[in-house]
């Protein structure tokens, strides 16, 4: 019977190892559904009541979609953003569902009618508190830095946003936007370009190929490029929901942190890079602290949730390099996290021994700071540039 088991087992991941291997360019339709596909599981599951079969649903929508999409389809430079919040609803998901009950895990401390009533017996009162509950699910899976909830990042950063007008935030957002649009074409056209090879090979170049300082330098430009991308699609995503009077403008504060904050890699990650996915990381990393029965304020509890929190974060970057194939950087999509996690932890050591050799902080250590974290930062970043330099992400980039 045991071999029989195996045997089955064995058979099983082969036939599933065929079909990974044979298969096809995804096509258009799926290139634009897939994520709204999964977002839309995940809002339909959280409408039920809390019992095992919504459980059950979910889990069986989430790994049949999953089996698919990765036994049949490969796909291109496009979907590389679509690959990330793929697996993010996904662990999202888990956690919410696996790790606690979203009604009572989750609320908004200030009223805004999505608040959930009890049962009522009255059929207005049901169809009343079905409509809230959609609402509900649905600014509970728009929502994922928590503006409004009770898990929001304490970190947020607030501006002008918080007592615009809806018309002020419009016409302020689309402005950012074609600004953001020109500064990332300044620096395509007269930085970026000025480093790449005008010569390539197949429409990529071997990023490990270039001079040390030129790999520098395009991972510096990248990382600018990259947040002014970030942050365009951020404010058009604000500008259709604030126009649409699904939200207002106080939910949507500035994704990114100060530039000032940038002297060390931990503030880059924790207090400047974009958060979307933040509470992802923590919610994990708390699970795992729990798990190993770890006190707050000790070192096993920082550490377990920091190395946690960067590992499902190189889980959900390698997504992007088992829809998108790159022999040369997909392992790479994964390691690049725990290596900012492994930077962090030296940061650490050498700002507590810093600090017992009596080293303050002022102008000069802040200086250094910003030298360190430009130098972690362009290493590492090289290999999601890498990878999407080998999956021809950069073709035409520098065209004429």
């Amino acid at each position: 019977m045991a071999e029989y088991v195996i045997q089955n087992f064995a058979s099983n991941l082969q036939a599933m190892q065929n079909a990974y291997s044979a298969r096809e360019e995804m096509p258009a339709w799926a290139t634009k559904l897939l994520t709204p596909t999964f977002m839309a599981v995940a809002v339909l599951t959280t409408l039920p009541p809390a019992c095992p079969v919504r459980v059950i649903v979910g889990l069986t929508a989430f790994t049949s979609l999953w089996l698919h999409v990765l036994t049949h389809w490969v796909s291109g430079p496009a979907f590389f953003m679509d690959a990330i919040f793929m697996i993010s609803i996904t662990v999202r998901w888990l956690l919410l569902f696996l790790a606690g009950t979203p009604e009572i895990d989750y609320h908004q401390p200030t009223w805004s009618g999505t608040a959930l009533t009890p049962t009522s017996t009255k059929d207005i009162d049901v169809l009343r508190r079905v409509l809230t509950k959609v609402r509900w699910s649905v600014e509970l899976w728009s929502c994922w830095r928590g503006q409004g909830w009770n898990f929001v990042d304490q970190h947020l950063p607030r501006g002008a946003e918080q007592k615009q007008s809806r018309w002020e935030f419009l016409v302020s957002n689309a402005g950012r936007v074609l600004l953001n649009q020109y500064i990332s074409d300044l620096f395509r056209r007269y930085a970026f370009c000025a480093l790449w090879p005008a010569a390539q090979v197949e429409g990529h170049i071997d990023f490990n190929s270039l001079p040390l300082l030129y790999r520098h330098g395009l991972v510096a430009l990248q990382l600018i490029r990259d947040n002014l991308m970030l942050d365009s699609e951020y404010r058009k995503a604000s500008i259709l929901f604030v126009g649409l009077h699904l939200s207002t403008p106080d939910r949507w504060p500035s994704l990114f942190g100060n530039v000032r904050d940038l002297y060390t890699v931990r503030n880059f990650w924790g207090r400047v890079w974009h958060q979307i996915f933040r509470q992802i990381f923590t919610r994990c990393g708390d699970v795992v602290a729990n798990a190993l029965n770890a006190q707050k304020g000790t070192l096993l509890y920082k550490y377990s949730r920091l190395y946690v929190g960067f590992l499902v974060s190189g889980v959900q970057h390698y997504a992007c390099a088992l829809l998108i194939p790159s022999a040369g950087y997909g392992w790479g999509m994964f390691w690049q996290m725990p290596g900012y996690a492994a930077v962090i932890t030296v940061e650490d050591i050498l700002k507590y021994y810093g600090e017992e050799a009596g080293i303050q902080d002022g102008n000069f250590v802040r200086f250094l700071g910003y030298v360190w974290t430009a130098y972690w930062m362009t290493l590492i970043y090289a290999l999601p540039v890498g990878f999407v330099s080998d999956i021809q992400g950069f073709t035409g980039v520098c065209a004429a």
